[in-house]
């Protein structure tokens, strides 16, 4: 019996992605929020999982899906930063699909990033985004 091949994603969908202003170098865009209406959507955890309907598509006919990166600029507020990161990893559960963070430690990590707001504790020889780390590992 033959195995499907997996499939590979990345979760830079522009409109659900908290960084607008961060990625474009701040020219003009209004502060990152989420939930949020933006280019006719509104984008929430059910706008969310919309947006994946193509990849829930591939899913249902056997194929592993993985999200190869995702990630959240260090320039988005950290409130905006864990509810957007709360509701894609529920959609990503939810489905069943494997995923990776972009980084580690750095602007996108969950050790090192300094997003406005965050807590860090030690932990493991880290100072390591609490509340981010809690989600990544449920």
């Amino acid at each position: 019996m033959a195995v499907p091949a997996g499939r590979r994603g990345a979760g830079q969908q522009r409109p659900a992605h908290p960084d607008l202003k961060a990625l474009d170098h701040d020219v003009g865009l209004p502060e990152p929020t989420y939930p949020c209406s933006y280019d006719g959507r509104w984008w929430d955890f059910q706008g969310l999982r919309e947006f994946c309907t193509p990849w829930r598509e591939v899913a249902a006919r056997g194929v592993s899906v993985h999200i190869g990166e995702f990630g959240c600029f260090a320039a988005t507020s950290d409130d905006v930063a864990v509810r957007w990161f709360a509701d894609l990893l529920a959609a990503f559960r939810e489905f069943r699909w494997g995923w990776a963070l972009w980084e580690f430690e750095g602007p996108f990590g969950v050790v090192g990033h300094g997003r406005e707001g965050a807590h860090f504790e030690p932990h493991d020889g880290y100072l390591v985004d609490r509340r981010l780390l809690d989600l990544l590992t449920p």
